[in-house]
């Protein structure tokens, strides 16, 4: 409504002036032009926006899976509708890759926004845990949704095995500590007995490998164990001194 009447109000001026021989001022003439192109731009975005929200509806009540879980799929739909307008309108000030470094910065802000919500009281290494959990998440979705966006298959996964880095052993020794000591009122000998379990059954998984025995992974685990505890307390008693 408004954004006609932008572009109403300026052109009738101009061609009633014109009617009676009035001709308004260069400055008048400028405010008028400059408020019917806001006008004219301001219903172009409303009339892409109506269309935008008229094509969804057609294909979220023609797609046959909505049936199946009709509030994931709107979930979802919403998602993609808020996805594209984030893009545009980072694309209105924007350009080439500074799109995709302010997208990814928001992105960024909000990951460390849902962790102080999860629990303001967690410490630097559970707060760094969560970061790292979120966005691995993240960029599996974002690699499958590029990929999807440029028309091309589902990536492969890699199956094939390698050895850590000692970042990367680090990393992964450090979430698996803050996955099991992250609540502070479990007894430790629940958290020690989860671990223990974890490791079992971890154990009777690899066990099922050509050429490897549940008996071998058991003696290797415990002799791991106990120099992994021997070090662990060797660099404690460093830091204290």
């Amino acid at each position: 409504m408004l954004a006609g009447l932008l572009i109403v109000g300026p052109a009738t001026v101009f061609f009633g002036g014109a009617l009676v021989d009035w001709y308004p001022h260069k400055i008048v003439v400028v405010i008028l032009a400059t408020l019917c192109i806001a006008g004219i731009i301001w219903l172009y975005d409303e009339v892409r926006d109506i269309r935008a929200e008229q094509k969804l509806a057609r294909m979220t009540s023609e797609n046959p899976f909505r049936a199946q879980n009709s509030e994931a799929f709107d979930r979802g739909a919403k998602i993609n509708r808020w996805a594209d307008e984030f893009r545009r309108v980072a694309a209105k000030e924007l350009t080439g890759n500074d799109i995709a470094a302010a997208l990814v910065i928001a992105l960024g802000n909000e990951v460390a926004a849902r962790v102080f919500q999860k629990d303001p009281s967690y410490s630097p290494d559970q707060r760094e845990y969560w970061i790292d959990e979120m966005l691995d998440e993240a960029r599996i979705i974002m690699r499958e949704q590029a990929y999807r966006a440029a028309d091309l298959p589902t990536p492969p996964e890699h199956h094939e095995e390698r050895e850590l880095t000692s970042e990367e052993f680090q990393a992964l020794t450090l979430r698996i500590t803050n996955a099991a000591t992250k609540e502070h009122n479990i007894p430790i000998t629940d958290v020690l007995a989860a671990t223990a379990i974890a490791l079992g059954q971890m154990i009777c998984i690899f066990s099922e490998r050509p050429g490897a025995s549940a008996e071998g992974w058991v003696k290797w685990a415990q002799q791991a164990i106990a120099e992994a505890t021997q070090d662990a307390i060797a660099r404690r008693a460093a830091d204290k001194t």
